[in-house]
């Protein structure tokens, strides 16, 4: 309710026109009741009575389609979009007609994303430091917060080099200092299980497509998560690709900017909504 009002509040002011349409992106993986919830706070925030919910990766197709769509009388190009946000996988096979909007051909998620790689990697550390320093991080603590902001940032390290260490200063009940070394492949390791999800929902959208992996013209990776490179491999191997992922669409935005492209076109002209 609260993102919805902000929203409405913010789309108000210096309108040249009344708002007709609301386009709200969720993640598949949210399921029909948080997606009824949605358009309860939508109707409490006053955004009227004219506004749908789509799926945030069809959102992202929408954006990509308009650049990197087949050419007039040739085949529809074929495009596996994968997305590893922070909660929720989704991956879908779209196709791209010379003309109007892409069609989804394939759908699966998960509940597993880029928190569930920091909560492994938070959890090893933890037992580091019971294990080596006697130092026990309780759940739910000012500790246990300040170890998981330096996890986020020992998780991007890692993504370019092989190693990195986590400094925690005046730690803890007794204030102390610590240096916890992390190696990528210890990350890895941790968070194989995940790891190992989503590239099951990726090998899940292509089968259920009924396009063979190479066919495939691009796969296109949005999400932070997309950036960690033993999700880079897994994705590479479940759709048979090399290079494994495009860069073309802004994580930060494609969602929110496909989001007002479906709300300029009609419900009818959106095959995958």
């Amino acid at each position: 309710r609260r993102h919805a009002e902000r929203a409405s509040a913010s789309a108000a002011p210096g309108a040249q026109t009344e708002i007709s349409r609301w386009v709200l992106a969720a993640p598949p993986a949210v399921g029909t009741n948080a997606k009824a919830k949605l358009l309860d706070a939508a109707a409490v925030a006053g955004l009227g009575e004219n506004v749908d919910v789509v799926d945030s990766i069809d959102a992202a197709a929408s954006v990509y389609a308009p650049t990197h769509r087949a050419p007039a009388g040739s085949p529809p190009k074929k495009v596996l979009i994968v997305d590893v946000g922070y909660a929720f996988t989704s991956a879908g096979v779209y196709e791209l007609p010379s003309e109007g909007a892409p069609v989804r051909k394939s759908l699966a998620h998960a509940v597993v994303g880029a928190r569930d790689l920091d909560r492994e990697l938070h959890k090893l550390l933890s037992d580091d430091l019971q294990k080596k320093h006697a130092c026990k991080v309780e759940l739910r603590t000012k500790a246990a917060r300040r170890l998981m902001d330096e996890v986020v940032k020992a998780k991007k390290i890692l993504s370019t080099i092989a190693q990195a260490t986590v400094e925690l200063e005046c730690f803890g009940e007794d204030s102390k200092d610590y240096r916890l070394p992390i190696t990528r492949s210890a990350f890895e390791e941790a968070v194989a299980d995940q790891v190992k999800v989503i590239a099951a929902v990726v090998a899940e959208a292509i089968e259920s497509s009924g396009v063979p992996a190479e066919e495939l013209d691009a796969v296109e990776g949005i999400g932070g998560a997309t950036r960690v490179p033993c999700v880079i491999d897994a994705v590479a191997r479940a759709a048979s690709v090399s290079p494994p992922l495009g860069r073309m669409l802004d994580s930060a935005s494609c969602v929110a900017q496909g989001a007002v492209f479906m709300a300029q076109a009609d419900p009818a002209d959106r095959p995958f909504a």
